[in-house]
């Protein structure tokens, strides 16, 4: 039976209906059918507590978590063993610590497959079998490419810097006077300017 250890991001999808959820879905659906086994690190089922109060609350929160909890997806808590592996993943693939958890599961178990959308876990596909979900499209129908609103127009803001009064457009969409340098990512070491 083929254990699929869900990463955060493939659950969010799931909850999102983005790219990807219908696979999702039908890997909970053989879980709750018991043709496989779907798992989650702790570290990721909290990541999924957290991105979804931030974006809802905390009733949207507690809410979806009982229902995904009703799925009877396993949630794996990290322990000793777990952590070192994890740790050796990441400072041998060079992916973030808790997602390291994910891939720690997958290569302990035999018959598993991680399922994420995050890309960064490209590194880590010689570690564990890893199904990479397809990434966001920017726009699902040519209508909602016409109904959009982009931060990036045509005219005086794509001239040089400062044509437009003095001002010129900076990361976000947002306008600057010409030769201030205030705001997050001013002379910081990446240096964008």
């Amino acid at each position: 039976m083929v254990t699929y250890i869900l990463d955060a991001s493939a659950i969010l999808r799931y909850l999102d209906d983005d790219a990807g959820a219908a696979r999702v879905a039908e890997i909970i659906k053989s879980h709750l059918a018991g043709t496989s086994e779907a798992v989650i690190a702790a570290l990721h089922w909290g990541e999924i507590a957290g991105v979804t109060c931030k974006a809802h609350g905390r009733q949207s929160m507690d809410l979806v978590l009982s229902r995904l909890s009703a799925f009877g997806i396993r949630v794996v808590p990290a322990d000793r063993d777990q952590a070192v592996s994890a740790a050796l993943i990441k400072l041998k693939r060079l992916i973030p610590y808790v997602d390291a958890f994910g891939i720690a599961l997958a290569a302990a178990a035999r018959d598993s497959v991680f399922v994420t959308a995050d890309f960064d876990f490209k590194p880590a596909s010689g570690d564990a079998k890893i199904e990479f979900l397809p990434a966001k499209t920017l726009f699902k129908t040519s209508e909602s490419f016409s109904a959009c609103s982009f931060p990036y127009r045509s005219g005086p803001s794509r001239e040089k810097p400062g044509a437009r009064g003095g001002r010129r457009r900076v990361r976000g969409g947002r306008w600057r006077r010409a030769g201030g340098r205030s705001g997050p990512g001013w002379g910081s070491r990446r240096g964008w300017r």
